[in-house]
């Protein structure tokens, strides 16, 4: 047995040699005609004109059209007749021009650009139908020149392929897609990262099983309600994320809740299909925050991140509206419960008035039953009276 796996580790290591030996053109591109790039901190001289006098007192240098002594530290080298930069930075990045009165003796693009870093990536999936994303992010600007590319290959062998990736400035990463891997879930990737600029050029090689790679997007649609006279239960349901895709692959989730404040929480593991539970022991009368996060059925992959966090209180007899799966401010709060209990108020006058005057009719009708009976026993004296 450990000899099978022992040839197995060689088999790999031997693969990603040769995949990390083979010749993937990782250069850095050509620069524009007549650019000069230096690396910062370095120090530039910028000729006016090569084996020609210039007189320094009617010569001027200007920097994207302002005078270079105004703009930035710079010197006259008069042994070359040039401009000299000292400890150059990336801001001093630009267009120079060397002047005699209004003429144009020369111009100079100067590019100060850092070499890129090793990039350390990573990449995962949202879905098992979808493509595999790689990316990673940059502590330095990136200028438009930097050229960034991802070659894959399989463990099995067969076509090494490349993708171009992108640069997203907002964000500050570069996102590269390997396509054609849809539906494969067992199977062991081959990638190397090459990130090219002016200044230089940076790689890097990872290998990558697609079960790890597997990382749903957190559930959507969370929502949180109480249950009519229920004091101590809240009803969650949720949707899968649409980035999950078919039907056909499910997904288990998680759901954890806790009173608000509370430092401990309750957590429920959740089958396949479930998209929603109901909490039978929530505090009465108090807030509690509630989450999910999903997985691939089969334990493939990773979970997903847990949601944003839901609040919902349990039902009351003091708040029986629609608890928001969002926090309202307590202006809104206090309204609704003024609201609904003065409704409650108005309900049980109208109830009490109603039973008054019901309480009124019953007591007349008694009440003339009583006098007619008297009337009756005075009239059947009076005939005995007359009959004696």
């Amino acid at each position: 047995m450990w000899l099978v796996g022992a040839t197995l580790i060689a088999h790999i290591l031997a693969s990603a040699a040769g995949f990390m030996d083979s010749p993937l053109p990782c250069e850095r591109p050509a620069p524009p005609d007549g650019a000069i790039v230096a690396l910062p901190g370095t120090n530039v001289t910028l000729p006016c004109l090569e084996g020609e006098p210039v007189n320094q007192t009617l010569a001027r240098w200007r920097f994207e059209k302002e005078p270079v002594s105004s703009a930035i530290p710079a010197v006259w080298d008069t042994s070359r007749a040039g401009l000299f930069l000292p400890f150059v930075h990336p801001n001093q990045s630009g267009s120079y021009s060397c002047f005699e009165g209004s003429r144009v003796l020369r111009s100079h693009r100067l590019i100060v650009e850092e070499p890129p870093k090793i990039p350390d990536f990573t990449c995962f999936r949202r879905s098992l139908a979808k493509d595999i994303l790689c990316e990673w992010r940059t502590f330095s600007p990136v200028l438009p020149r930097t050229k960034a590319t991802l070659w894959m290959q399989r463990f099995t062998g067969g076509n090494i392929t490349e993708q171009l990736c992108r640069y997203y400035s907002r964000s500050r990463k570069f996102f590269c897609r390997v396509q054609g891997l849809n539906n494969e879930e067992h199977e062991l990737l081959l990638v190397s990262v090459c990130v090219a600029n002016l200044a230089g050029t940076a790689r890097s090689h990872k290998s990558f099983h697609t079960d790890v790679l597997l990382k749903p997007d957190p559930p959507a649609n969370v929502q949180v309600h109480p249950v009519e006279r229920e004091p101590h239960k809240l009803h969650v349901t949720w949707k899968n994320p649409s980035s999950w895709g078919p039907k056909h692959y499910y997904l288990q989730f998680q759901l954890r809740y806790w009173a608000k404040n509370s430092k401990t929480f309750s957590e429920v593991h959740l089958n396949h299909g479930l998209t929603s539970y109901t909490i039978v022991d929530a505090i009465q009368n108090s807030p509690h925050l509630i989450q999910v996060r999903g997985r691939e059925e089969f334990d493939h992959g990773n979970w997903s991140e847990w949601s944003r966090e839901n609040v919902g209180i349990p039902w009351s007899e003091s708040q029986d509206f629609k608890t928001e799966t969002t926090d309202f401010p307590s202006e809104v709060r206090q309204f609704f419960l003024f609201f609904v209990l003065q409704r409650r108020k108005m309900a049980r006058k109208k109830e009490r008035r109603k039973k008054g005057r019901e309480g009124g009719r019953e007591g007349g009708r008694k009440e003339g039953r009583k006098e007619g009976r008297k009337e009756k026993k005075k009239e059947d004296k009076r005939k005995e009276g007359e009959g004696g």
